[in-house]
């Protein structure tokens, strides 16, 4: 027998990790009444298998290299003794180990038996060990498939399960999981794309209402990435997670977030907006931590201390200066909003689809902000070249192109490592300003600047080592 061998090993650890990533998104969108309902499983609930798997894995990789056993026999084998967010963290921190276990180990270990006492049968058992590293990968899948079929039947929309559609990123995942070059080009051109937006928004309300402009981008916009979904073969037969994840971001991203920045850049620069605006991902850990008691690695609590204060430092010396005080209050209101949505709707955006999602989303703000604009705002447009530009540039390449790089990314390296990204917003969002709209920038912008940038990366990474 030559397989199973080291590089089956690999493959079926790399599967293992993009299986349960997908079953355990799919799961969280549902609430936990739902995750612990027995629907007639072996174990009964999808919590309880979820729990056995992760048992009987930790049995087999003790067996093979001594990492520790867990406690408690088969009977016990189903109990979950954690919260369901920090059962997720031990699994994806359990599927690392595997991974790495496959990585490390010698090709020849597997030519050799192994023994081994078995309180099921309650005697010392002696197998190949080729056949005990097929029983390993062979029992997390058939219970996956069981969870598969109880999210199915509870409304939830796990991903693909075949192996060649397997995503390139956990194709070629290794034991460290570095991001390549490519990876890194991706992220940085979806920085600048996002923070360009800022100024591109800045010269379309110098010239048009600034909701008015919004509504007709998003309905552009989504129209597009709803034809385009269609093209791929997404529907809009979504999930009761996804509609709920759909309509709170169209409201609170797009309609709320966008809405007060487009607004609030009648008054103010679009460099001050970028570096609110930038402040998203120090406020959900914060909110995170306040509000979810969600704990951090002490290089996280010290982001947000630094972020804290170069926002400190910026907003003290932009309110001396004068600066529009019910403008930096429309910018603060709409990073509010952006961040409830986001711990709002987490796990929620599991099931496919993910392009139609976009679309609809820009399609609910766009419905929205249309009623705003005609209560509130007269057609009063300065048809100019810049304008039209302007437009089409925010329409095309922030809505729609840094929307496709961004999940291409996360499918290559993760959500939490390519967030790490947005460290650089602040920086890109400033400079694209300062080299288009001739924004002048001070010293005490320039440190808040760099200390905000560094709490992000400190968060950022802090997530990772966290999720590692």
């Amino acid at each position: 027998m030559t397989v199973p061998n080291k590089d089956y090993a690999v493959a079926m650890a790399r599967y293992n990790l993009w299986q349960n990533e997908s079953l355990m998104a799919a799961a969280s969108g549902l609430d936990a009444a739902a995750r612990q309902l027995d629907r007639g499983a072996f174990f009964g609930s999808i919590e309880k298998t979820f729990a056995h798997i992760l048992w009987g894995d930790r049995i087999w990789l003790d067996r093979f290299a001594g990492t520790g056993a867990p406690t408690g026999g088969i009977t016990q084998s189903a109990v979950m003794e954690q919260s369901w967010d920090a059962f997720c963290i031990a699994r994806a921190a359990f599927d690392a180990q595997i991974l790495a276990w496959a990585h490390g180990v010698d090709a020849a270990w597997f030519d050799a038996d192994l023994s081994w006492y078995s309180g099921a049968v309650g005697r010392e058992v002696t197998k190949p060990k080729q056949v005990l590293v097929l029983q390993l990968f062979n029992h997390q899948t058939h219970h996956r498939g069981q969870i598969h079929a109880m999210l199915t039947a509870a409304g939830a929309r796990p991903g693909d399960t075949d192996i060649p559609f397997m995503p390139e990123r956990f194709d070629a995942l290794q034991m460290d999981t570095r991001m390549d070059i490519r990876a890194i080009f991706m992220g940085l051109a979806f920085a600048l794309m996002w923070s360009s937006a800022f100024t591109s928004a800045r010269m379309i309300v110098a010239d048009a209402p600034p909701m008015t402009a919004l509504a007709l981008r998003f309905l552009v916009s989504g129209l597009i990435g709803v034809g385009i979904a269609y093209a791929l073969g997404q529907t809009a037969r979504l999930t009761r997670n996804q509609w709920r994840a759909t309509i709170l971001f169209g409201i609170c991203q797009n309609a709320l977030y966008l809405g007060f920045n487009f607004v609030a850049m009648q008054w103010v620069e679009a460099s001050l907006a970028a570096i609110v605006a930038s402040t998203m991902p120090l406020v959900v850990a914060l909110a995170g931590w306040l509000i979810f008691r969600e704990r951090l690695p002490a290089l996280g609590y010290a982001g947000l201390v630094a972020g804290m204060i170069g926002v400190g430092i910026i907003m003290g010396h932009r309110i001396s200066d004068g600066v529009d005080l019910m403008g930096l209050g429309f910018l603060g209101i709409g990073v509010l909003a952006l961040a409830f949505a986001t711990l709002s709707v987490r796990g929620a955006m599991a099931g496919g689809n993910l392009l139609m999602v976009v679309g609809l989303q820009m399609l609910v703000g766009s419905a929205l902000l249309s009623v705003a604009a005609i209560s509130l705002e007269s057609w009063d447009i300065n048809w100019t070249p810049r304008l039209g530009w302007a437009f089409a540039y925010t329409t095309l390449v922030p809505g729609l192109l840094a929307t496709w790089v961004w999940f291409k990314l996360v499918e290559r390296i993760g959500a939490v490592r390519a967030a790490a990204f947005h460290f650089l917003n602040p920086f890109f969002g400033v400079v694209v300003a300062s080299v288009l709209l001739g924004e002048s920038l001070t010293l005490w912008d320039v440190a808040g600047v760099v200390i905000i940038a560094g709490g992000i990366l400190a968060v950022q990474l802090a997530r990772v080592q966290r999720a590692s």
